[in-house]
């Protein structure tokens, strides 16, 4: 897979971030120390790249996306509702798109799952949308308070909220964690309205070595270190 251009990759380098290459995408680490950024998420909330991630779109009639949503997510799909399952973020905009929001590796296996639902469904079309969408994350404590502050209702699975001048869809996958989709092109306009927002709020950069610990303490109840 060829490496996507990244419009974070001033801000990246910057703040120091520990990078590493998977699937021919970076992926950030941390920014020098992974116990301080999860530190950061369990009193604060932390800002992340996921730029990693992949963004598929399966499209069509309500009537044929359903069953075939249902079947590779586990479950049926209402709109405007986010589920976290079989190793991706699904959620469904509108009654007539579904998104799955993985990590390169599960992209490849779900892709070819979603090529095969829409094979089954003439009218279904899938589109890998990596090279146009970015995720942005948001975790820790005070996420739910910097959501609301960025018009993002606390309790809403899948909302349209702009970040300034920026279109962004934004996937609540938890109390306390949050993607934002917005135009690749326009990542860094949207990372630096969500840092002028998050100011208040004590908001850190934080990178994927600590969002992971942080969401297996959210898992096991209130986070603690």
């Amino acid at each position: 897979m060829a490496q996507m251009p990244q419009q974070l990759d001033p801000i990246r380098h910057r703040a120091g971030a520990v990078v590493s290459t998977r699937e021919g995408r970076p992926v950030v680490l941390n920014y020098g120390s992974a116990a301080g950024e999860l530190a950061l998420c369990v009193r604060a909330v932390g800002l992340a790249d996921r730029c990693d991630l992949s963004v598929l779109a399966l499209r069509g009639p309500a009537e044929q996306l359903g069953p075939q949503v249902a079947r590779l997510a586990g479950r049926a799909l209402a709109p405007g509702e986010c589920v976290r399952s079989a190793g991706a973020s699904w959620c469904a905009p509108a009654a007539d798109e579904a998104l799955a929001i993985c990590d390169a590796h599960t992209a490849v296996p779900l892709s070819r799952a979603l090529r095969e639902a829409a094979g089954r469904s003439p009218e279904l079309v899938l589109e890998d949308r990596s090279e146009r969408d970015a995720a942005i994350g948001l975790a820790g404590r005070a996420a739910p308070a910097l959501l609301a502050a960025l018009g993002v209702a606390n309790g809403a699975g899948v909302v349209r909220a702009p970040l300034g001048d920026v279109e962004a869809l934004w996937l609540r996958e938890s109390d306390q964690a949050a993607l934002a989709l917005v135009p690749r092109a326009h990542a860094d306009e949207a990372w630096h309205a969500i840092e002028r927002a998050g100011r208040p709020f004590a908001l850190g950069y934080v990178g994927r070595e600590a969002l992971d610990r942080y969401a297996v303490l959210a898992r096991a109840g209130a986070p603690r270190i």
